[in-house]
């Protein structure tokens, strides 16, 4: 048996973490996980949340994570996740706001956990990778596979194939999300059961101030929480005042 080199996944760790993702880059796991479970075109496939929770765990859970509050690493971004990730942001903004919703590519039915595609979606992909920032196939692989044990004969193509297989990807689909960069390396693979640490010690810091992370979320879209008032000099929002409030609730913006 065999399994990827930690060489290896430390490359793609470095590649993926160059891509220029556009915001909706974001979602890119979620459609990701309805292809896994077998989304179609103009015809109705339930899909439960727990196939979010299960591809997620499988690709993008770090085990031995130093924050159990932020258990996921998302390559692209560089960036640890919360614990309610694939549920509450991915399943979440999938069936709202997620580029696939917004051009109506996407429909999907809360009663019975149903979706489906509709024609034209391929054009939508580019919302999620933009065509000159594709995600690069093996380094996608090393990363995904990273804890798998492999049988002796398995090739990096035979992972490659495995992968696209695996997620239902049509050939329209697999140019407009991936590009092929390279079959491996000599030490794609290794014997070496290394531990958990190792990939750990690769991976950012992770912040133990969740706090501090909301307190610059907030401030990076520009709003805060009722609960962290920001009182204006001279506003009259009795110290709740958002910076886009109104003249009429805030005379200091007359």
């Amino acid at each position: 048996m065999k399994r990827v080199s930690i060489r290896r996944v430390h490359t793609a760790i470095e590649r993926l973490g160059k891509l220029d993702v556009p915001r909706g880059g974001r979602l890119l796991p979620g459609f990701l996980v309805l292809k896994r479970a077998g989304i179609k075109l103009n015809e109705w496939v339930s899909i439960p949340q727990k196939e979010f929770d299960l591809l997620c765990e499988e690709y993008f859970l770090v085990r031995e994570a130093p924050n159990p509050h932020l258990p996921y690493f998302y390559p692209p971004l560089g960036e640890w996740r919360h614990d309610n990730w694939p549920a509450g942001t991915i399943y979440t903004r999938m069936k709202d706001t997620t580029a696939l919703r917004r051009a109506g590519k996407l429909e999907y039915r809360d009663s019975t956990y149903e979706w489906r595609l509709l024609p034209g979606y391929e054009q939508v992909l580019p919302k999620y990778v933009k065509p000159g920032s594709r995600v690069p196939l093996t380094d996608f692989v090393a990363w995904i596979r990273r804890y798998r044990e492999l049988d002796d004969n398995v090739t990096v193509a035979d992972l490659r194939r495995e992968l696209l297989k695996e997620l239902n990807l049509q050939p329209s689909e697999v140019t407009r999300l991936f590009v092929d960069d390279d079959e491996g390396s000599p030490d794609f693979f290794t014997s070496d059961n290394w531990p958990a640490a190792e990939l750990i010690a690769l991976l950012p810091p992770v912040s133990t101030d969740g706090a501090a992370r909301r307190r610059s979320l907030f401030r990076k879209w520009g709003w805060m929480p009722w609960w962290q008032p920001q009182k204006r000099e001279g506003c009259s929002c009795r110290g709740r005042c958002m910076r886009n409030c109104s003249p009429r609730s805030n005379p200091a913006n007359t």
